[in-house]
């Protein structure tokens, strides 16, 4: 039976994988080692949170690959005085989690002007 201590595990995911793959900023990797990502999956498949993998969410979408999540984040090159945007929950299941944690505030995509100008446009377009 796998180890179930997410500790352990997120550590590992850290140290031996993003770390040894090109991640160099420590906020990043601060985040990616904060964030619980087997809050993020479901029950069934939490024993799998930590491989570097994406992971089934629900309605046929996907949590993204640790990995990539990381890559994201450190080109970014977010500073803890700025803001995201997100759009509606996608920021946080799509593995956006660590993103807004290297940045000091997050706001929501229907309040936030980017989120304003998103929807008007996606409503434009008869998305």
């Amino acid at each position: 039976m796998p180890s179930t201590n997410f500790t352990q595990q997120r550590e590992r995911l850290v140290e031996s994988e993003l770390r040894l793959l090109g991640i160099r900023d420590d906020a990043v990797l601060h985040a990616m080692w904060t964030v619980p990502r087997e809050e993020f999956v479901s029950e069934a498949i939490r024993e799998f949170a930590y491989r570097n993998a994406p992971l089934p969410i629900s309605s046929g979408q996907t949590i993204s690959q640790p990995l990539i999540v990381a890559y994201m984040a450190e080109s970014l090159e977010l500073a803890p005085h700025e803001r995201v945007a997100r759009d509606r929950d996608r920021l946080r299941l799509r593995g956006g989690g660590p993103i807004a944690h290297c940045a000091g505030r997050v706001h929501g995509g229907a309040t936030s002007r980017i989120g304003r100008h998103r929807k008007r446009e996606t409503e434009a377009a008869g998305i």
